[in-house]
């Protein structure tokens, strides 16, 4: 029989492909050797999923009324699906997953009822029981031979797309003894099986924990060996990491409670010695050895001809199309297109990989659809604010999809792309673009859960947690080095933004947050103009000493950057635990991008500054400001000094470059903010180190 479409495999991945090519009447089939969903019918074994379900979520986003005065649209469904990590797309409201149930932790269960009211209420072609056991290819057609008495019964078809997810057991053969563990996928969850029992766990990821948890109130020891450090998903951001609700073993190793972990650099070897056995001759005598090292892709149905190439001998390596490297036309989808972001992103999960069985569908059936509006600040600016308050894609396949915007000046139009692999974005160089990406930002915090931060104004690119993040990049820019997401991040020439309208290098500007020609200037006391600080003379700038000469009046403008090719102009919007962006937070800032963008020719921003106010005590000590020594400073040392207004610690952050009488002197509104953040203290000592340079 043929189809033009087959998919191998009825899961979530599958069903979700189905679903698009079902509406564009496409001839397809899905085949399913068992029944759908039927890998959630056994695991996990335990039965409780780690994907989030968030059926309550902010509904009042417009509550200042932003969004209603600028013509800004939200879709709450499509805002609902950021926090739903087990739902698949489509057009129907009632095919979410917060409608089954309310659990934050689903059972797997519910899974298997809802894929399969999925499948039924959309009318999918899901033909179920086929078994295919040989995939070759003639005359650029695939021929799937499945199990039967008669030899001839086969499916064909042109485009094939694999959705068998990580299906086989990873049982290493170079571990001696394997055949006597227990595999998780085989476990039985008989209390009495393991009362009393000493049991060593192999692996030491969530299945391994899980099974951990499982069996803290029934073994009387347990102990896990894993060939690698334990990696925590709240540090990596990589879900596939352990998971909080697994940790529950890291308690009982830490307070000693039977329980052991132990980190092996070398193969494992299991003995078995009558009936108990030893795992690398350590622990003793363990009546139970059990292997929980995870799945990988199965490969075996495949001809030798059309064999796809793997990686880590784990997932098929595959291009940016999620095609096969080696065989036109075959696709993969679902859990195994994780070579693309190996241990990074969520391609491996239903709350990615839902969008890049969508993006497929779109190749399989050439939509290029493309929406055109009238290039406008107006329109940008709805679109850029509608994307980063709605979009559910960028959101959940961070640091992987981008939204794209293609702008062309000079036919006054914008082209929404939509939703594509930041690597293909990169490709497109015929106009200039703006990639929109939600992402953590790159240092490493000294508290991965500290929240206390005050967040500064004019510098979203302090930003510490997830944010969005929108990138301009001139046409004819090219990033042939691009390979992952950290490529974009790290190694491609990317610019930030300075409060004065200067563009400076990324690394730099994250470490001062102001650029190297604002470290050579403070604003004046007296006028609150900025001045250049050699030019500064008793505490007087050259305006109110009644100069006028050398255009001073001008100090504070800037002529724009030329918007060079193969660079990357950066700007990041201000975290906030809502994820809910107005432009009241970002106001100056977004406008001084937007006129670089529109390639205006000055920038005139930051010229007066706010006057600071001072509470003095009765030892004419400043009360509302500390000395990064912890001290309030005197009154007499800063007054009528220039001073610049730094970002690392918040707005009320001050500068007093030295002067004849005093030294530098730094002073915070709070000072905890220094107290806790090694980072910006660092930042802070290094800019203070170039402005007592200066000559």
């Amino acid at each position: 029989m043929y189809y033009d479409y087959l998919i191998l495999g009825a899961g979530p991945a599958g069903l979700q492909l189905a679903y698009f090519l079902h509406k564009e009447n496409k001839n397809y089939a899905v085949l399913e050797k068992d029944t759908i969903c039927s890998f959630f019918k056994k695991l996990p074994k335990h039965r409780k999923l780690i994907s989030f379900n968030k059926p309550h979520i902010i509904n009042n986003f417009d509550r200042d009324g932003f969004f209603e005065d600028y013509g800004v649209n939200i879709n709450t469904n499509e805002v609902h699906m950021r926090y739903d990590w087990n739902s698949l797309l489509s057009d129907n409201e009632d095919l979410t997953f917060r409608k089954y149930t309310e659990d934050f932790f689903p059972n797997a269960d519910i899974m298997v009822k809802y894929m399969n009211d999925f499948s039924k209420i959309n009318n999918l072609n899901v033909i179920e029981g086929i078994n295919i056991i040989n995939i070759d290819k003639n005359n650029g057609l695939f021929k799937l031979r499945y199990k039967n008495d008669n030899i001839n019964d086969y499916y064909q078809c042109k485009h094939l797309i694999i959705c068998t997810g990580l299906s086989k057991p990873n049982i290493p053969r170079e571990i001696d003894g394997i055949k006597h563990a227990i595999g998780y996928e085989e476990l039985e969850l008989n209390d009495e099986l393991y009362k009393g029992k000493k049991i060593a766990i192999l692996g030491a990821g969530n299945s391994a924990m899980e099974t951990a948890n499982y069996l803290l109130n029934k073994s009387s020891f347990i102990w896990m060996f894993s060939r690698s450090k334990r990696k925590l998903a709240n540090d990596t951001h990589y879900v596939g990491d352990i998971r909080a609700t697994h940790s529950n073993f890291f308690d009982v190793f830490q307070f000693k409670t039977l329980g052991l972990f132990d980190v092996i650099n070398r193969d494992f070897e299991i003995v078995k010695d009558g009936d108990k056995f030893q795992v690398n001759g350590e622990g003793g005598d363990v009546d139970m050895v059990i292997r929980c090292l995870g799945f990988k892709f199965d490969d075996s149905i495949f001809a030798k001809s059309i064999k796809p190439q793997l990686y880590k001998n784990k997932v098929p390596l595959i291009s940016d199309n999620f095609q096969s490297l080696n065989v036109e036309n075959l696709y993969f989808g679902g859990s195994i297109t994780q070579s693309l972001s190996y241990k990074k992103g969520t391609y491996g999960f239903i709350h990615g990989f839902r969008y890049i069985m969508k993006y497929i569908s779109n190749i399989l059936v050439d939509n290029k659809e493309q929406n055109i509006y009238h290039l406008t600040r107006d329109v940008f600016f709805r679109m850029i604010f509608k994307v980063i308050n709605e979009n559910s894609c960028i959101f959940q396949l961070f640091e992987n999809f981008c939204y794209v915007l293609l702008l062309d000046p000079e036919k006054k139009k914008i082209i929404d792309i939509g939703e594509i692999p930041v690597s293909k974005a990169l490709k497109m160089t015929d106009y200039d673009k703006i990639l929109i990406t939600y992402e953590y930002n790159f240092e490493k915090r000294d508290d991965n859960f500290d929240i206390y931060i005050a967040q500064p104004l004019y510098v979203g690119f302090t930003s510490r947690f997830f944010h969005p993040v929108l990138r301009y990049i001139p046409k004819d820019s090219h990033f042939n080095y691009f390979n992952d997401f950290d490529d974009l991040k790290y190694k491609c020439n990317t610019k930030i933004q300075c409060v004065c309208g200067n563009f400076e290098e990324f690394n730099y500007m994250n470490k001062h947050t102001i650029c190297k020609d604002c470290s050579n200037e403070a604003v004046c006391k007296y006028c609150l103009n900025k001045e250049l600080i050699s030019k500064f003379e008793n505490n007087k700038c050259r305006k109110c000493r009644g100069n006028t000469s050398d255009n001073i009046y001008n100090i504070y403008k800037r002529l724009y950057d030329n918007h060079k090719t193969n660079c990357i102009y950066r700007f990041d919007f201000f975290e906030n635990v809502e994820n809910v962006f107005i432009s009241t937070d970002n106001y100056r800032t977004l406008k001084r991008f937007f006129k670089f963008i529109f390639r205006d020719s000055y920038i005139n921003v930051e010229h007066k500054f706010h006057n600071i106010s001072y509470d003095i005590n009765k030892e004419n000590r400043i009360e509302n400001l500390w000395t990064i020594k912890g001290e309030h400073p005197l009154y007499e040392h800063i007054k009528n000094r220039p001073f610049q207004k730094n970002f690392l610690f918040a707005e009320d952050s001050l500068i007093y470059p030295k002067t004849e009488e005093f030294p530098l002197e730094v002073c915070v509104g709070n000072l905890r903010l220094v107290e806790t953040d090694t980072r910006r203290l660092e930042g802070l000592n290094s800019l203070i180190n170039i402005i007592e340079n200066i000559k």
